[in-house]
């Protein structure tokens, strides 16, 4: 977003980050290679929805990039045009190409095809003078998509959406697993499954395992008041003050 006026992709860019890395360029610079060590080692263990936490996927991590390390800003509206970008744009056919706000169109970010938000932001946000334009763009796009196979493509199942045998893993599962303690316990999470990893996480917080499946619910993992709990439960108060402070030395305890 280059311009002010849209509050709710305003408040969208709060919560998903400010930066949607539809493009990046990267130069072969010393600059570069920092930026890209610390940001592969925030997504090797941060790359996931969790907004409550402040974290979203690759993105929310960027919004530090210009705090750490020399970054420009390309502030075009020709790259990574967006649904979040269509609000009181001036959208044209000039010539053979096109123009937003005055920059020549390099590329149009679809982002929602699949989700049906672009048609949402179509109606929301477009005016009656350049809603021909975009329409013809997008739907020159899906026939492109439909032409290259993405009817058939668009259906292939997710690989990392299952476990080797083919069961689908729960996200109560995925979440357990975030617990880099469960990595030695469970050094193949894909060959295992969720009642494997559910009780080793369990193990590993409580020192007892879980008699049971996961739950039909998918849960996250327990806060450090439940934790506490339950080891007051299993071993009694002194023991978890010990564990505690123990963990504190070791510098392992979270929030």
């Amino acid at each position: 977003m280059l311009r002010p006026g849209n509050i709710d992709m305003e408040i969208s860019s709060l919560a998903h980050g400010c930066y949607n890395l539809g493009f990046l360029g990267i130069s072969r610079a010393q600059n570069s290679h920092a930026f890209l060590t610390w940001w592969a080692e925030r997504l090797f263990d941060f790359c996931y929805d969790d907004i409550c936490r402040g974290i979203f996927t690759d993105q929310r991590w960027v919004d530090l990039a210009p705090c750490f390390f020399d970054v420009s800003v390309l502030k075009h509206h020709g790259y990574d045009f967006a649904t979040w970008s269509l609000l009181n744009s001036d959208l044209r056919q000039v010539g053979d190409g096109y123009q937003i706000n005055g920059d020549p169109l390099r590329f149009i970010h679809f982002s929602g095809l699949d989700s049906g938000t672009i048609d949402k932001a179509i109606g929301w946000w477009l005016a009656a003078d350049n809603r021909d334009t975009f329409v013809e763009l997008y739907k020159e796009y899906k026939q492109l998509l439909l032409k290259h196979g993405q009817e058939k493509l668009g259906k292939l199942p997710w690989t990392y959406a299952n476990y080797a045998d083919g069961r689908k893993i729960s996200k109560e599962a995925r979440v357990a697993y975030r617990n880099k303690a469960l990595w030695e316990v469970v050094p193949s999470p894909f060959d295992a499954s969720d009642r494997e990893i559910c009780a080793a996480f369990d193990s590993t917080e409580t020192g007892e395992p879980r008699a049971n499946g996961p739950s039909a619910e998918p849960a996250s993992p327990p806060g450090v008041l439940d934790r506490v709990a339950a080891s007051v439960r299993t071993v009694g108060v002194g023991p978890t003050m010990l564990k505690a402070i123990r963990k504190m030395k070791r510098g392992t305890i979270t929030r």
